[in-house]
């Protein structure tokens, strides 16, 4: 640094600092009463020569946080509100003053940089930039003005700052190296200190809140002037005028600064409500202890009459909350000439989630409904009122209400109702012919929070009555958390709901076996969208590969595997016997060996009720690898544990999703036989279970899941057209085209000679099975694989009915 440019510094630096001390010492309490830590902060940079030193700031993030990247931006949740506001008003480097008196910084010259960054610096320019003092304020700072504002509109700041912002730097500390002269100097000073004094202005002015708070200013002067004429009978005497004239700039510099720092400016009137008028009480509250504090030190209180300070808080309270509670009753309640026509809602459920439902529609006229009444069968509430709307009577008296209040929509609040009630509650509103809506289950709702968003159309599976189901969540994680989880067939929907419960588990890295590549890009695109950085291997692959499977488990070591991977669309396979046993019974057999050979732990086979006393070849190449696997528990290190369910609610190939397109396309709707029953249950609920089971089983076992009741397929095809809007027979058709090959009437969960034992879960039973013999299986499953090389379909089927005798079909 030259000695010219150095004397430049001290002459202008140390007066400066001098003078600025008040305004370290305002800063420095702030800092220090908003957050624990020092005053200061430093930070590495690199100087002329480059050459290392510490650049001193003002502390704005929370302690512990002491480093900031240069793409810090905007108000995060590190930084502090006094930080934020010295960061605005660009007050955070006003300590630079002691690099620049200590000799490592200069006030003008280019602005330091992180070390990562220095070495991006290209040579040539690297030893033209650093060979000039670092300074406080340079060109770059004059013409990039606005470079906070582009990295917080950017998705990635860090690499937008280094690919945009850093080489526009360089060129303007190029340029002022070649250009830099004292009159430049002087200059760039200049520009920097008009920026510093003319910023806090122009963000004032650029609120959006500035005129909430100019009414808050004015609130403030009228209490106190109110106060003083309330003392003095409203008698406005030259004396009093003087009194009011003196004290009024000293109370409002006092408790605007209060009101601002509490942020009440920044209250949306729209939606006042307690905390709001908590946060002006406490601010009107410490600004009459800093107006007592301040007047006594400035005139001991002289001719300040005592009893204003008590009317004065009461008076702004008042002129505080009433504009504001004014705002939003008008808001709530005002009906315009121009307004559409409001929809009349009638709810049914006057419970938490009812009052919130109204709440939030009379608080927007906006939203097109206006609340006509409540009908609940709780007694206890009939009669009362909720929001000011009326509790009309039970649910009994919905086609009453209906008529009497000519209600448009009926909306279901009773995200905890039984499946009973759901469905009589339906029922009803389908008996009325109106409209209705429903919320979610409770636990669906995100943070339980109840508005006009969260209502939908009725689902089927609101009718289902699946009660959430409850987790030893801690024995779940402690089987997944940190290890190497496996799914086959995680493209399918048990497959790929299991992949999404499994990446919330936290596993060190989740491996998806799939055949399908349009299933696996799909599901990998939604793993990718719903976590961040979980490791993540998507494999092509066929579970009956053997060189794959053994490639696949020999690089990933997985210590859990879920097996989904299954052929089961029973019609189809009825006609395909090798392709059955060749998937769901060699598949399993091949990804079953090879999990025991690489040391997995806990092997878990997805299986269905068509296992039970099978009439299909589904059925039976299930119940074939149920078999298997419960052999092959005793074999070796690896536990072996069977989950056998009925049918999951929107499954591929299941009848709601056919359903649903023959309803869309005007019928008919095809059901197989008017008695047919399914058991079915939802498929998060199903793979919530699975992984209970998983985490249970210590090997051997055959847990079932409970289904509930079985559902009558020709009530489900009723229910889904009369939710779609229309009558069943009458406007859509219901044809019975004959139980297909291989189905049964009614499904069975439990042979016979399988002994039912409950576990340590209600949702999940015990069956157990006498398991076969080794030696005999494997000679048996030794021929099917034969057989299948060579095609033999008769021989493959003399093998599956070895395997499992009780097959009929």
């Amino acid at each position: 640094m030259s000695i010219r440019k150095r004397l430049f510094d001290l002459i202008i630096a140390i007066p400066l600092l001098l003078l600025l001390l008040p305004v370290f010492a305002v800063i420095a309490l702030c800092i220090t009463l908003e957050s624990r830590g020092g005053i200061f902060m430093q930070q590495r940079r690199i100087g002329q020569f480059g050459k290392p030193f510490q650049m001193v700031r003002f502390r704005t993030l929370y302690a512990p946080y002491t480093e900031e990247s240069p793409t810090s931006i905007g108000y995060d949740a590190h930084v502090t509100r006094c930080g934020y506001w010295l960061r605005q008003l660009h007050l955070d480097d006003l300590p630079q003053l002691f690099n620049v008196i200590r000799g490592e910084m200069s006030l003008v010259g280019p602005r330091p940089e992180l070390p990562e960054y220095v070495a991006l610096y290209p040579d040539n320019i690297k030893q033209t930039i650093l060979s000039v003092p670092v300074g406080m304020t340079d060109y770059a700072e004059g013409e990039l003005q606005q470079e906070n504002d582009l990295l917080a509109a950017s998705l990635r700041p860090e690499a937008d700052y280094i690919e945009k912002i850093l080489p526009l730097k360089l060129a303007y500390h190029q340029q002022y190296v070649h250009e830099q002269s004292l009159f430049l100097d002087l200059q760039l000073l200049f520009n920097a200190l008009k920026r510093l004094l003319l910023t806090p202005c122009g963000t004032l002015l650029s609120l959006q809140r500035f005129p909430i708070f100019l009414h808050d200013l004015i609130m403030v002067a009228l209490s106190w002037t109110g106060a003083i004429l309330i003392r003095y009978n409203f008698t406005l005497t030259s004396d009093i005028y003087l009194i009011i004239l003196e004290t009024l700039p000293l109370i409002l510099a006092i408790q605007c600064a209060i009101l601002w720092y509490n942020g009440v400016h920044q209250g949306i009137w729209r939606f006042v409500s307690l905390p709001d008028v908590a946060n002006i009480l406490r601010s009107v509250l410490l600004g009459v202890l800093g107006i007592i504090m301040i007047l006594v030190i400035y005139n001991r209180l002289e001719g300040v009459p005592r009893s204003s300070l008590l009317f004065y808080p009461f008076l702004l309270i008042l002129l505080l909350g009433m504009p504001r509670l004014i705002y939003r009753i008008l808001h709530e309640h005002t009906l315009t000439l121009t307004a559409k026509p409001r929809q009349r809602v009638l709810v049914l459920g006057a419970g938490t989630a009812g009052d919130m439902l109204i709440r939030d529609m009379l608080r927007n006229p906006k939203s097109n409904y206006i609340p006509v009444g409540f009908l609940d069968d709780q007694q206890r509430l009939q009669g009362g009122k909720l929001q000011g709307v009326a509790v009309l009577g039970g649910l009994d008296r919905l086609q009453e209400m209906v008529k009497l209040l000519q209600v448009d929509l009926v909306m279901i609040a009773m995200p905890s109702a039984s499946d009973e009630q759901m469905s009589r509650a339906v029922a009803l509103c389908e008996h009325c012919g109106v409209a209705f809506r429903t919320l979610p289950k409770l636990h669906d709702i995100v943070n339980q929070q109840v508005t006009l968003r969260e209502v939908r159309e009725v689902s089927i599976e609101d009718l289902l009555g699946r009660a959430k189901v409850e987790l030893d969540w801690k024995a779940i994680e402690s089987g997944v958390t940190g290890k190497v989880v496996l799914v086959s067939g995680g493209g399918g929907s048990i497959g790929s709901e299991l992949c999404r419960q499994i990446v919330r588990l936290k596993p060190a890295k989740l491996v998806i076996v799939e055949r399908s590549e349009f299933n696996l890009y799909q599901v990998e695109m939604q793993l990718k969208q719903e976590v961040g950085e979980l490791e993540l291997h998507c494999c092509l692959g066929d579970v009956g590969d053997k060189v794959a499977m053994q490639h696949i488990l020999g690089i990933h070591r997985p210590k859990i595997i879920f097996h989904a991977a299954a052929y089961k669309h029973v019609p189809m396979l009825q006609f395909q016997v090798r392709e059955a046993v060749r998937n769901n019974i060699l598949g399993t057999k091949t990804l079953a060996e090879t999990a025991m050979q690489q040391g997995c732990d806990t092997f878990v086979l997805i299986s269905t009720d068509k296992a039970v006393n099978p009439t299909n070849i589904m059925g039976a190449s299930k119940r074939a690898a149920e078999i298997l696997c419960q052999t092959m528990n005793s074999r070796g290190m690896t536990k072996f544990i069977t989950v056998r369910f009925g049918n999951v609610l929107g499954s591929a190939g299941s009848v709601v999703p056919l359903f649903k397109q023959q309803i869309a396309q005007g019928g008919p709707v095809t059901v197989t036989h008017p008695e047919v029953s399914r058991y079915f249950m939802t498929i998060p609920e199903a793979t919530q279970l699975i992984l209970q089971a998983g985490a249970m089983g210590q090997g051997g076992e055959i847990f079932v899941l409970d289904m509930g009741k079985p559902i009558k397929i020709r009530l489900l095809a009723e229910q889904m057209i009369r939710l779609s809007g229309k009558v069943p027979e009458r406007q859509i058709k219901i044809v019975y085209t004959g139980l297909r090959p291989g189905e049964k009437l009614h499904e069975e969960l439990f042979y016979s000679a399988e002994k039912f034992g409950k576990t340590m879960h209600s949702k999940i039973f015990l069956a157990a099975h006498h398991a076969q013999h080794w030696e005999n299986l494997g000679e048996i499953i030794e021929q099917l694989s034969q057989a299948c090389d060579r095609y033999a379909e008769d021989e493959i089927s003399r093998g599956l009915l070895q395997l499992v005798p009780e097959l009929t079909y």
